[in-house]
């Protein structure tokens, strides 16, 4: 198996949002892109108490100076972060 290319990606999600009864349109000519997810993301996580400086880094890699470039977390390290996002799940049938 190999990775999604983008706009297979694209695909998958906006087939997910129309199943879930989300809105797939953002403005008249756009749809909604994984900006958005990881806007939403990283936004929720940081309410939830996640650290930004670590956010990035999952998000985006390194980047920024020499010493972010040259840095790298332990897997646990980001993992802890990512799990500050609370969701809770619905049971039964969503839609």
């Amino acid at each position: 198996m190999s990775e999604r290319q983008s706009p297979e990606s694209q695909a998958a999600s906006l087939l997910d949002l129309g199943q879930l009864k989300f809105r797939i349109e953002n403005g008249e000519d756009n749809n909604r892109r994984g900006h958005d997810l990881r806007r939403t993301f990283i936004t929720l996580a940081q309410v939830d108490g996640a650290r930004r400086d670590i956010l990035e880094t999952v998000s985006h890699g390194p980047r920024g100076d020499i010493m972010n470039i040259f840095t790298t977390l332990p897997w646990p390290a980001l993992c802890g972060e990512v799990s500050k996002l609370k969701i809770s799940l619905r049971e039964g049938l969503v839609f």
